[in-house]
């Protein structure tokens, strides 16, 4: 109890002096109360509060929660829609990763995350999504062995056959999902 007290204590008397630091510059130029208070609480609120929480990163925990229930340790999240098309109306791969290229494949696994993207894209998805990503050769996704022994989920309608069997089935087992998780969170 008294450590949480003296905490407190603590970060009232810091709050008190980096209060009093930004006021000064702005009563010395003699701005009214209205003025400066409503900047010091924002200033305030700027330095105190999560302002950098990344929206991806919600995404994804948001992802990674349903992973339990559907018995699974990572998804694949293709670029293409049900009908196989590089522009799709619901760009699940943009959702998720940020990524806006027109090729890409992205595997969230529970504790890491790949995207998978051809030569034209590398800097690009680098900027876009490397810093919550691993960034990888989109031909390293032929019998992948970066993960392997994992149940890994997808929804069979974005994905070929021959994709599957290519991409997955060597070292990982497949589970379809009938419902798109992407479009659940």
């Amino acid at each position: 109890m008294t450590k949480i007290l003296l905490y407190f204590l603590v970060l009232f008397h810091h709050l008190g002096i980096l209060g009093f630091l930004i006021s000064v510059p702005l009563l010395v130029i003699n701005e009214p109360l209205w003025v400066w208070l409503p900047v010091n609480t924002w200033i305030l609120h700027l330095i105190f509060s999560p302002v950098l929480v990344c929206p991806l990163t919600i995404w994804e925990n948001k992802l990674r929660k349903k992973f339990n229930r559907y018995n699974i340790d990572g998804y694949v999240v293709p670029k293409n829609d049900d009908y196989f098309t590089e522009y799709s109306k619901i760009n699940r791969l943009k959702i998720i990763s940020n990524f806006s290229g027109s090729a890409g494949l992205a595997i969230i696994l529970k504790n890491k995350n790949y995207l998978f993207t051809d030569g034209r894209y590398t800097i690009q998805s680098e900027m876009e999504s490397g810093k919550y990503f691993k960034i990888v050769s989109y031909e390293k996704i032929i019998n992948c062995n970066l993960f392997k022994n994992l149940r890994l989920g997808l929804d069979p309608k974005l994905f070929t056959h021959q994709q599957i069997k290519n991409y997955f089935l060597k070292n990982n087992q497949i589970k379809f999902l009938s419902n798109n998780l992407i479009d659940e969170i």
